[in-house]
């Protein structure tokens, strides 16, 4: 694969944006807020508690080892509509 300097500096400055957004929505979470998920026609959407929503691909950074799900699924098999910071 040719990676060219101006390639490797966009994928650098995208995962700078996407580790900072990250980081963001975990101190929230820290601080409270939790973070939810709802199914909608056209897909999932996120939001945190304040009312901020967040891009799919930052809700699946952030649901990590001191991200819990509280349990609430609509379905069995279908992944909880609530997250919430635990202390590890």
């Amino acid at each position: 694969m040719n990676f060219s300097p101006q390639k490797l500096r966009a994928q650098a400055r995208r995962l700078d944006r996407l580790n900072g957004s990250v980081a963001t929505v975990l101190a929230a979470m820290q601080r409270g807020e939790a973070l939810h998920h709802e199914r909608m026609w056209y897909g999932g959407i996120w939001w945190l508690s304040n009312g901020r929503h967040i891009p799919n691909e930052i809700a699946q950074a952030v649901i990590q080892p001191n991200v819990a799900s509280v349990g609430d699924a609509l379905f069995h098999d279908a992944p909880s509509q609530t997250y919430r910071w635990i202390e590890s």
